[in-house]
Parts: C-alpha cells; sequence; structure tokens
C-alpha cells in the first residue's frame, strides 16, 4: 500500500538515491497512457504544472522530488520553506524571461486511468491501479501576461516519457501527446480557442471553429454544421459580450439566432436545383477524439468552449445525382472549414476555403443499398389441370340425357335429336379429354402454411422490412410501410419500441440505418400456429458530425405470424431483452 505521507516520500527517494536505482519509462504508443503525465493549465496569473510520475520514474525526476519532499518536512516541523525550487525538471519562458517555479505541493496517491485515446478520465476507476507521486509546479507571470510561452525540459540528459496536454483558461490546447524536447506556445488572451502550439503535430485534431457536412441517403439530405457561437457573435449579435459563461437561461434563445443566421448560408443544390431546407435539430454538444455527443441536461458552458450543432433536412424522392454544398461563412478567423460528403461508401473529407468554397458529391455508386422493402406475399395456391371441353361436353351430355329420360316417362319415343346430341357430346368429350385444358388454383390448398425450411428467411425478411421502414422519415409514411409487415393491433407498439432502439443515445434522437438483420436462433413454440421465439442481430450505420459509425444491436421476442391481406405479417410479438 502506498502510504500518504511526506516522510514516505523522503524514504522512497532515499533508497532511490543510495541505489542508484534509474527506472526505465514504458515505451508504449498511447501518449494518454504514459506511466508520467503532465498537464499545463496556462491562467491569468501564471502557469499551473501538474505531475503525475509513476514508480518506475522516479529515479528520474529525483531531484525534484529530494526539494517537495524537504520542503514538506520543513511545512511539517512548522519551518518556513523555500518559495522557489531549483530542481525542476522543465523551464519555462514567457516572452523569452525566465520564469521561477515554485513547488505547490506533493503527495502519494493513484494513477488516474484515462482514456488511451483521448486522454479524458475514465466514469470508473479501478482499484488496483500504480501508485504514482502527485505534483503541482506554479511558474508566476510578476503581473505581465505574455504573448509566448516556451516549455523546455531543463535537463540535459534524456528524459523518461511523458504524456502531455496544456490548457488556455481551461480549454484544451492540443490532444495528449507525447512531450517533445521544447515547445513555443501563443497565446491569445482575447480568445483563448485560438491559443495554438507552433508544432504542428500538437494541434488538437478539432481546432477550427467551424465545421460542415454533407450527407446523402436514398430519401433524404441533411446539412450538419459545427460552430461555436462566440464566432458567430462577429456576425450577428447573440448577447455574448462580456460573458464568459452561456446560462441555461439564455441558450433557448442563442440557438433561436443561430438558426436564423444559418438559415439562408450554406445553400444546397441537389441535382442542379437550389433547395429549402427544415430545421432538424440543434443541440450544444461536446466533443473529442472519439465521439460527439450532446450536451443533455442543460448545463451552464463556457463561452469559449460552447459548441453548437445544427442540423438541417432535404427530403428526396430518391438518390440524387449530385448535391452541392455552396459555403459562405469566412472571415478573418475562420479561414479554413473542415468538411466532408457521405453517403453509404463513406465520408470524402476535404477543406473549404474562400476560394474553393463548395463541397460536391457526386453519385458513383455502383450497386447502391436500396431502401425498398421486401416483398413478402403468400405462396400460390398448388394449381390443377382441368379439361374444359370435356367438361362443357359433359354438361351438353348431362341435358341430352334428362331430355332423353323425359321422353321416357311420357312413354313416347326419346327425341332423335337428343339421342344423336347425347352420341356427339360424348364422343367430342372423350376425344377432347387430352387437350383444352386450362390450369386453375385448387379451391383448398395449403398456402398458408410456412415451409420449415423458409421460416428463417420469412423472419428475417419481415424483420428487415420493420427496420427499414424508419429510412422515411415523415411519421405517417413509416406508419404506411410499417403496415406491410406488421398487422395493425401491433403497429404503435412496433414503432415505439423499434424507434427507441435505433436512436443513439446521446445524439438527441439520431437513427442508426439498419442494412442488415441476421436472424441467429429460431424455434418453433406451436405446431397448431407459426408461433416462434427468434433471436436476431440488427447491423447498420450511422453518419453525423463527419463520421460513419457501425452499430450492432441483438434483440430476442416472441412472435406470431399470420397471413392478412395475402400477406405474411407479424400479428403478436413480445420483447424478451435487448443488449
Amino acid at each position: 500500500m502506498f502510504v500518504r505521507s511526506a516522510g514516505f516520500h523522503f524514504l522512497l527517494l532515499l533508497v532511490s538515491l543510495i541505489t542508484r536505482v534509474h527506472g526505465d519509462a514504458f515505451v508504449i504508443t498511447k501518449a494518454a497512457s504514459s506511466p508520467n503525465i503532465v498537464e499545463v493549465f496556462v491562467e491569468d496569473e501564471a502557469v499551473r504544472v501538474t505531475m503525475e510520475i509513476g514508480e518506475s520514474s522516479i529515479a528520474d525526476f529525483r531531484p525534484l522530488l529530494v526539494e517537495a519532499a524537504k520542503r514538506d518536512l520543513l511545512l511539517k516541523g512548522g519551518q518556513e520553506a523555500a518559495a522557489e525550487s531549483a530542481h525542476s525538471p522543465f523551464r519555462i519562458q514567457a516572452d523569452s524571461r525566465d520564469l521561477q517555479p515554485e513547488i505547490v505541493s506533493m503527495k502519494s496517491g493513484r494513477r488516474l486511468v484515462r482514456d488511451e485515446i483521448t486522454g479524458e478520465a475514465l466514469p470508473q476507476q479501478p482499484d488496483d491501479v500504480e501508485a504514482v507521486v502527485h505534483v503541482e509546479l506554479r511558474y508566476g507571470f510578476e503581473n505581465k501576461r505574455p504573448l509566448r510561452l516556451e516549455i523546455q525540459r531543463a535537463e540535459s540528459e534524456a528524459m523518461p516519457t511523458i504524456g502531455f496536454v496544456a490548457y488556455h483558461h481551461g480549454l484544451p490546447v492540443n490532444d495528449f501527446r507525447y512531450f517533445p524536447a521544447r515547445v513555443t506556445l501563443d497565446l491569445n488572451w482575447e480568445d483563448e480557442w485560438y491559443s495554438s502550439f507552433r508544432l504542428k503535430n500538437l494541434q488538437r485534431q478539432n481546432y477550427e471553429p467551424l465545421s460542415a457536412f454533407l450527407y446523402v441517403e436514398p430519401y433524404e439530405v441533411r446539412k450538419e454544421i459545427i460552430v461555436r457561437p462566440r464566432d458567430i457573435q462577429r456576425f450577428v449579435d447573440l448577447g455574448l459580450a462580456g460573458k464568459e459563461t452561456i446560462p441555461v437561461a439564455m441558450q433557448e434563445d442563442l440557438q433561436a439566432k443561430v438558426v436564423e443566421f444559418f438559415k439562408d448560408k450554406g445553400k444546397v443544390l441537389i441535382d442542379g436545383k437550389e433547395v429549402t431546407g427544415e430545421l432538424d435539430r440543434i443541440h450544444f454538444v461536446r466533443r473529442s477524439l472519439r465521439t460527439t455527443g450532446i450536451v443533455d441536461p442543460p448545463e451552464e458552458l463556457p463561452v469559449g468552449a460552447a459548441l453548437l450543432g445544427i442540423i438541417f433536412s432535404y427530403p428526396v424522392d430518391h438518390l440524387p445525382d449530385q448535391v452541392e454544398l455552396h459555403w459562405d461563412v469566412f472571415d478573418d478567423l475562420i479561414k479554413k472549414v473542415p468538411s466532408a460528403a457521405t453517403d453509404e461508401a463513406g465520408p470524402l473529407p476535404t477543406i473549404l476555403e474562400p476560394d474553393n468554397s463548395v463541397l460536391v458529391w457526386e453519385n458513383f455508386l455502383k450497386n447502391p443499398v436500396g431502401s425498398q422493402l421486401r416483398e413478402i406475399t403468400l405462396p400460390e395456391r398448388e394449381k390443377t389441370m382441368i379439361p374444359v371441353v370435356s367438361l362443357a361436353c359433359l354438361l351438353l351430355a348431362i341435358g341430352f340425357g334428362l331430355w332423353i329420360r323425359r321422353g321416357s316417362k311420357a312413354n313416347s319415343s326419346a327425341p332423335k335429336g337428343a339421342v344423336a346430341g347425347l352420341v356427339v357430346t360424348a364422343l367430342v368429350g372423350i376425344v377432347c379429354l387430352p387437350i383444352g385444358r386450362m390450369e386453375v388454383p385448387r379451391l383448398f390448398g395449403d398456402n398458408e402454411q410456412i415451409v420449415e425450411s423458409e421460416e428463417v428467411a420469412l423472419v428475417s425478411d419481415l424483420l428487415f422490412n420493420v427496420y427499414r421502414a424508419f429510412d422515411r422519415r415523415d411519421q405517417t409514411q413509416v406508419f404506411d410501410r410499417l403496415a406491410e409487415s406488421i398487422d395493425g393491433d401491433l403497429l404503435e407498439e412496433v414503432y415505439l419500441d423499434t424507434r427507441r432502439s435505433i436512436e443513439i443515445e446521446n445524439q438527441g434522437g439520431l437513427r442508426v440505418k439498419i442494412d442488415e438483420v441476421e436472424v441467429l436462433d429460431l424455434e418453433r413454440l406451436s405446431d397448431d400456429a407459426a408461433s416462434y421465439r427468434c433471436r436476431w442481430l440488427a447491423r447498420g450505420s450511422v453518419g453525423h458530425w463527419g463520421h460513419v459509425h457501425r452499430r450492432e444491436n441483438e434483440r430476442s421476442a416472441e412472435m406470431t405470424l399470420a397471413a392478412v391481406d395475402g400477406k405474411w405479417k407479424v400479428i403478436k410479438m413480445h420483447l424478451l431483452d435487448e443488449s
């Protein structure tokens, strides 16, 4: 157990000094999982540097830790400690002036386990993690905020691997990266969003303040925009002047103003014709290297980091041949707009600039996945051949026979014509028996019985149709398509349940487009009715904020099928579970 005391620190360091142990840093590829983590916080009056030093790297930071341990022992003994440390592993210069480091604290603890890509702390922290030493340093500005910071390793010898991220007023300047030997940070005190490292690979991925995306699907084209309200404030007054945060109370009004601003911006042409979109949704969003999700429930947001996601929808009757987005929102700070045109083949990214401001999507899909429902009708009844001519002759022969019989009862001889007619029709009927036939369905067939070998395919097709009904956005059209596979009494229940299952959590109702249904297990429950226990996997994709993600959802249910209006339909369904 790692004891939380300054004395233990000093003892550990003493052992390290005596034994001359030089711990080697772990060689890994994910900076956020480095054995040592350094976070740099640029504030109004100082730079704070927090360090998370792994046990294997104690010897590498020995001078700093010895100084910090001495300070803690002096403070614990009631003595005054020196304000400065001459052994900081980092030299920081502000506009070419050396800043003096001060040890703020040192304590033992446990490693903070982070997402290996984004560097964000995992919501559930494991108990059995490595012990580390936490050190915090402060570099004061001496009442003058610099425009440039230079950060470098103070030690000349090789230092261990360090995962590194910097913040300006709480806004990340870079994504988690390995700390280089030296970096230069240009500070924008008016808008920290634009503070940046001169080293290109230290620029954060989501650096541009505005992005625009196109999504092209068989029944819908979408225009999606991610933008900072603070940047739109330069075009239209959103009420942000002088504010550091956006209170929840003003967010709805702010969103309405942003929608009004973009209503006529970034015009969309579908097959050469300009179209007017409808607002689908607008949310405040958070972006990371992994995901973009909506802020829900609403909360007060910092003006500098707040982002809005806006989606406009353009319904279409079929997959277009060409879609164009003409972008026209640029200024001195919005010079480049990351964008992408996305279809079922994936996104095609590009950068929009004032002299190259049109994003064009063309239909190069050779075999696009259609959104047509699968035809599920009852099989035709078995047919039989009826000798139509012979049957007609039989009826005539019966008529002649009745005529002859009537004459016999009247004690008179049979009419010669009736006898001749009977003979002729009988002969014709016999001769035409192998010919003159017509194929007709049997009156009593078994077309309402499901063939065992076709059960899996039938259930799969019905489930596929249920999911593809949601390709349409209009609720009436969705219900009409559902009615092709679901009995009327079950429609609302299946609609609500399926919609919930394909909507993505934390995306404001965005839906996965299901393109494959695989029946994993199908068990017949009754010999008298087409009742089954079914387990299936629904696979699909969702495109949002410039990315396409594959999703799959396993479900199971008990269902009953029946013939309704000449089609197989689900007439009962009880969901068992979902994962």
